[in-house]
């Protein structure tokens, strides 16, 4: 009875879910999505993705994603006066909502150089960071500093305590391509988890709306540049 009851939970609708569009650095010159997920129960293998192209009444998969990302929400509000790359301030405070502790292995510290490639990639609400240090303060709750901000597409922005906040790494996502996923058109989706036996029932799993505006097409801001004598975007 009790291995019963775990694989039904196990199989249960997912909590934390959402859509971004990938960047054009993820993504290149096409649309594309990345499903974001977290794992509720913690044997979670993967989830299914599904559209709606139609409001809801009907939905195709589109993709089997085979990764989890880590979500959280920001434990104190975050200022958008800081610099590019902040390693003056303390950085953030996250407390991450996970059904494994052990999965928060995956939030490690790296080199300078590797943040500033584009490892330990997460998003804080819309804006896009990398950051180079994480330090334990309990089981689940994170200091993370030596932040570059605004990165990719994305500006800096001022931050409130309880924000969405979710850890995608380097490889904890996937970006998924379609033909209906047509700019100015707005799609539903749903992420239905699986286990190494058993699905979830698409009926349970809540529907995530998104407008898709083609994010991969349009160009970035120029940034150190040197205009009659001054620098745009220097940092």
């Amino acid at each position: 009875r009790r291995q019963r009851q775990m694989c039904i939970r196990d199989r249960s609708a997912l909590e934390h879910v959402g859509i971004i569009e990938a960047p054009y650095v993820l993504a290149g010159d096409s649309v594309k999505v990345i499903p974001l997920a977290a794992k509720k129960a913690g044997a979670e293998a993967g989830y299914y993705l599904y559209m709606s192209i139609d409001g809801g009444v009907s939905y195709q998969k589109i993709g089997t994603i085979g990764s989890y990302q880590l979500y959280g929400i920001l434990a104190e509000d975050y200022s958008a006066d800081t610099y590019q790359i902040d390693e003056q301030t303390e950085g953030i405070l996250v407390d991450f909502d996970v059904a494994r502790t052990e999965d928060l292995d995956l939030v490690q510290s790296i080199t300078r150089d590797q943040m500033v490639s584009g490892q330990n990639i997460a998003l804080l609400g819309s804006e896009i960071i990398t950051f180079q240090t994480a330090t334990p303060v309990t089981a689940t709750r994170y200091r993370l500093s030596g932040i570059f901000r605004g990165r990719y597409d994305t500006e800096k922005a001022d931050h409130s305590a309880g924000e969405a906040f979710w850890f995608i790494g380097t490889d904890l996502f996937q970006a998924i391509s379609h033909s209906e996923l047509a700019i100015g058109a707005n799609r539903k989706f749903k992420m239905v988890p699986f286990t190494a036996k058993r699905s979830g029932d698409i009926s349970e799993a809540s529907a995530v709306d998104y407008t898709i505006t083609g994010r991969a097409k349009k160009p970035y801001p120029p940034g150190n540049l040197k205009a009659n004598g001054s620098w745009i975007g220097r940092y």
